[in-house]
């Protein structure tokens, strides 16, 4: 199939693929980025845009209700910030696109108790505006007290990045990737 015949008749597929690429091309960058030390939260540096204190708030709000969904067990919460198309890939390359398919997996996840034991608490977050309406939210987030299949507890350390897009006048995630990172001494979770 040609090139431009299949940019015709797949769109979708061209633009999951498109989404995904550009996802681990901002993952890439916003690694590259030294945060600010000693802040939980800041703002980018650089050559970044400034987003107004409602975009920031709006944000803001998206990310905490993903954290108190965590907490409520509510997956409905946890994925109505996710726009139609959204392409989330969880720490164990587990990778859903579009809102419904995250709510379902999310349900499923939400009723694993191992997994939802404990609380998270975020070590760091950047925000980094690349456009009036697209945003990089970067975040390290640890959830003590989560358990193995066996029960044991531990500590999981993660890392997030999040693609916001302002559509419509409202913020909503693109993109989200979830990294894990395990330790040596406990690889079983």
């Amino acid at each position: 199939m040609e090139l431009a015949t299949f940019l015709k008749t797949r769109p979708h597929q061209v633009k999951t693929v498109l989404t995904f690429a550009a996802t681990i091309m901002l993952l890439f960058m916003a690694s590259c980025l030294q945060p600010n030390s000693g802040s939980i939260m800041h703002r980018g540096t650089g050559n970044s845009v400034s987003g107004s204190a409602e975009d920031e708030n709006a944000i803001e709000r998206a990310y905490q209700n993903w954290y108190t969904a965590w907490e409520t067990k509510d997956y409905k919460l946890a994925s109505k910030d996710y726009s139609d198309d959204a392409i989330w890939v969880n720490a164990f390359g587990m990778r859903r696109v579009g809102r419904e398919q995250i709510e379902i997996t999310l349900k499923r996840v939400f009723d694993m108790a191992n997994v939802t034991a404990g609380k998270s608490k975020t070590v760091e977050k950047t925000v980094r505006f690349i456009d009036p309406d697209i945003a990089l939210v970067t975040s390290r987030v640890e959830r003590t007290g989560q358990q193995t299949r066996a029960g044991k507890e531990f500590t999981r350390k993660t890392s997030h990045l999040r693609v916001f897009v302002k559509s419509g006048g409202r913020w909503q995630i693109v993109s989200h990737l979830i990294s894990d990172a395990r330790s040596k001494e406990n690889p079983e979770h």
